[in-house]
């Protein structure tokens, strides 16, 4: 079994299936692949034990008792070997499409029908198409961030965790409020444990050298790369600007708005209240003051995105 660790060793865990991978994420963690040796089968001597040996031999079995003879060399010579391939424990991946049977009754040729069916999975907004987007844009950010970085399946399990924090915790609409000067946003985490989802305060590791933080501040720089990127993408998406085609309403006066801010933390979204509007000659307004939590400022338009209230 050291010919298959020595190649596990040297391939990526994601290669293999769970099992392999969370050992070898495990050991790759505090070890290099580098460190590791091959031990053939005639100097091993766990072969003794695993592959069966009869009790005469064994008394005679100098490996088992002292082992390997290269062990009491001053100098051990090695040569790494050059073909370290295993195929054991190799995740397999496949992909299973049911189609009924109507449809193919419906093309004369096998070449037509995959035609088809490709074209329909390529341009298909129907059948959840607005919410598969968005897991596309997830997986898009993740994979980037995550990169050739290798996580046990307790840090994997933390940052799907928090990503998944930041994902639900999006403002879709207005809750009322008495407080006027605090709206307070409806957002996919009420439906899931019926408050806001937050997440812990930390400090910004982007900025900061991988080799300076220690495994939790990783995983931390990897959600605050993701959220910043995410985020980013997301608004823009929301405050499209379709320039010349049609004319987008303005603000009214105490409409909710969500601005693009470019330093808040995960899970953080700025939230504000049209207080008065500054249209310009042309009589249409390009910039408002807004009420925040904490302050009034003037934002323009094309930084903003309107929220629908909820009526009662």
């Amino acid at each position: 079994m050291i010919w298959s660790y020595t190649a596990w060793l040297n391939s990526h865990p994601s290669r293999w299936k769970t099992f392999v991978a969370n050992r070898t994420s495990e050991i790759l963690n505090v070890t290099d692949s580098s460190q590791w040796f091959h031990v053939s089968s005639a100097n091993n001597p766990a072969d003794c034990a695993s592959r069966g040996l009869l009790p005469n031999l064994l008394v005679q079995n100098q490996i088992w008792f002292s082992g390997p003879s290269f062990l009491g060399n001053t100098e051990i010579v090695y040569s790494r070997p050059k073909d370290l391939i295993c195929n054991l424990e190799q995740s397999i991946k496949t992909h299973v499409a049911t189609i009924p049977v109507s449809i193919i009754d419906r093309f004369s040729s096998l070449t037509k029908l995959l035609r088809v069916v490709s074209y329909c999975r390529r341009f298909s907004p129907n059948f959840g198409g607005l919410w598969e987007s968005g897991v596309k844009s997830t997986k898009f950010h993740l994979k980037r961030v995550i990169g050739e970085s290798t996580l046990t399946y307790e840090e994997l399990s933390t940052l799907l965790t928090q990503v998944e924090a930041c994902l639900n915790s999006r403002p879709i609409s207005i809750i009322s409020s008495t407080d006027s000067s605090e709206p307070l946003p409806l957002t996919p985490g009420h439906f899931l444990i019926g408050e806001p989802l937050i997440n812990v305060p930390d400090v910004n590791y982007e900025g900061t050298s991988v080799g300076c933080l220690t495994r939790w501040q990783f995983v931390q720089r990897m959600l605050q790369s993701f959220w910043r990127r995410w985020s980013n993408e997301y608004l823009s998406n929301l405050m499209n600007r379709y320039k010349w085609s049609v004319q987008v309403p303005e603000p009214n006066v105490d409409d909710i708005v969500l601005l693009k801010e470019d330093d808040l933390p995960p899970c953080r979204w700025s939230l504000g209240r049209v207080i008065q509007k500054h249209p310009g000659q042309d009589n249409i307004t390009r910039v408002v003051t807004l009420r925040t939590k904490s302050s009034t400022l003037k934002r323009p338009t094309s930084k903003l995105c309107i929220l629908p209230i909820a009526q009662d």
